[in-house]
């Protein structure tokens, strides 16, 4: 996704680079370090401890990915053409102990490189103002996990840098860096069929830095100190989740989210239905307060599986969380390259997929219509896709390839042709 936070609201999908350069005390990072210290000076004699250290589990995954770009910069003619690609490499290892008197410590750090990118690269990934967006081209590595967790019962309290993902308040999986943050989590099973998340963060790393080094914690924009989330996730109901979400970006703006999701199966046949609403608070701002809604409904039948999807943005752009660029594609209408868009307008889209489960093969295709309300723009984009996870002796490779054609009516400018192809082994 091209989804960065911004303390600043605009027309286009409300993004800015998360480049700004702030310094602020590591206060949270440091109380997890100055914790862990101290666990290590009164336990350290402790064999149990020791053990906590050598039974602790680590997982990783080597990353290789291509992404390839046409679009414009600004002005709709073959000058301005941007036609670049890019390919990037890298290694994701996460290590947590295992846990003493109920206290875990966890350490993550990513590494990306590209190696062979030229200067059409660079501006198609990285440097051009536009449609240059600052997401793949980056090299170096990031400590992007520190913390310190607790659990009690069925509640694990986690301070540090971390991964976050709930509602409003998470990391796109497009990258091939991860999004982390800084801050303090908790989140709760003790109710039967319910999940409480609540998180509160004063720090972020994004995908790049903008200047082609991977990105770094900073803060989380112009004059914005930190981004808290509330979620509540329940499943009572037969079949049903129920999702409900308050966030907020320091005094920027305030969101709410939720929605109800229901999934049936009648014979050979499974079927679903979903509705979602959102509503921005722009409090101290000049933009206007927004709101959106979503309906989904979906068809199975053995392998082959479809769904439509209808939204509405009104009264002005909206936005999809209070941190991060979002966990999964939060509109009901998002395409699959470049995710939701949340301009003032009408969207629909159409996806249909078949899984070949011989050989862990699934292959779709979708269709995405954007009526704009402002500019009386619409945008056409399609896409096709397909992605293998393989078993046995080679489990844990996987790749996924897509291809996206994103058309406009009057803004010519805004048209593109994305390919991105995906390949992992996770151990």
């Amino acid at each position: 996704r091209n989804r960065v936070m911004s303390s600043v609201p605009s027309s286009e999908g409300l993004r800015v680079k998360n480049t700004i350069i702030g310094e602020e005390k590591m206060k949270l990072l440091q109380l997890s370090l100055a914790t862990i210290m101290a666990m290590g000076t009164m336990l350290v004699a402790e064999d149990s401890l020791s053990d906590a250290f050598k039974n602790g589990t680590l997982n990783g995954e080597l990353k290789a990915y291509y992404y390839n770009r046409v679009a414009y910069n600004g002005v709709y003619d073959d000058a301005h053409k941007l036609d670049g690609d890019i390919i990037n490499f890298g290694i994701k290892l996460d290590y947590e102990t295992a846990a003493f008197y109920n206290f875990k410590v966890g350490l993550g750090v990513q590494t990306s490189n590209a190696p062979w990118v030229d200067t059409e690269g660079k501006e198609a990934y990285g440097t051009t103002p536009g449609r240059g967006l600052q997401d793949m081209w980056g090299s170096g590595a990031v400590l992007s996990q520190a913390y310190l967790s607790y659990t009690a019962s069925k509640t694990t309290i986690k301070v540090g840098r971390q991964y976050i993902d709930m509602p409003l308040i998470g990391s796109a999986p497009s990258r091939l860096t991860v999004e982390s943050f800084q801050g303090a989590t908790i989140i709760s099973n003790e109710i039967p069929n319910t999940t409480l998340m609540a998180a509160y963060v004063n720090r972020f790393q994004g995908w790049t830095d903008g200047e082609g080094n991977i990105a770094d914690f900073q803060r989380l924009g112009n004059n914005v100190d930190y981004a808290y989330a509330l979620a509540v996730v329940n499943k009572s109901l037969t079949n049903t989740t129920l999702t409900a979400s308050f966030g907020q970006l320091d005094n920027t703006f305030d969101m709410m989210y939720a929605d109800a999701k229901y999934d049936g199966k009648a014979a050979a046949f499974t079927y679903n239905a979903a509705i979602q609403y959102g509503n921005v608070n722009y409090d101290n701002s000049s933009a206007n307060d927004a709101y959106f809604y979503g309906v989904k409904v979906g068809l199975g039948i053995a392998n082959f599986n479809t769904y439509i999807a209808y939204a509405q943005i009104k009264d002005g752009d909206a936005w999809w969380g209070t941190a991060g660029s979002g966990t999964i594609p939060l509109i009901y209408t998002s395409s699959v390259v470049l995710s939701g868009q949340y301009a003032e307008s009408k969207q629909y889209a159409i996806d249909a997929n078949y899984l070949i489960k011989e050989i862990g093969l699934l292959v779709g295709a979708r269709y995405m219509n954007i009526d704009y309300t402002v500019s009386a723009d619409t945008a056409d984009i399609t896409s096709v896709y397909a992605g293998i996870t393989f078993d046995k002796a080679l489990k844990g490779l996987g790749a996924t390839i897509a291809y996206e054609d994103e058309s406009h009516d009057t803004n010519k400018v805004a048209d593109r042709k994305e390919l991105w192809f995906r390949g992992s082994y996770k151990f």
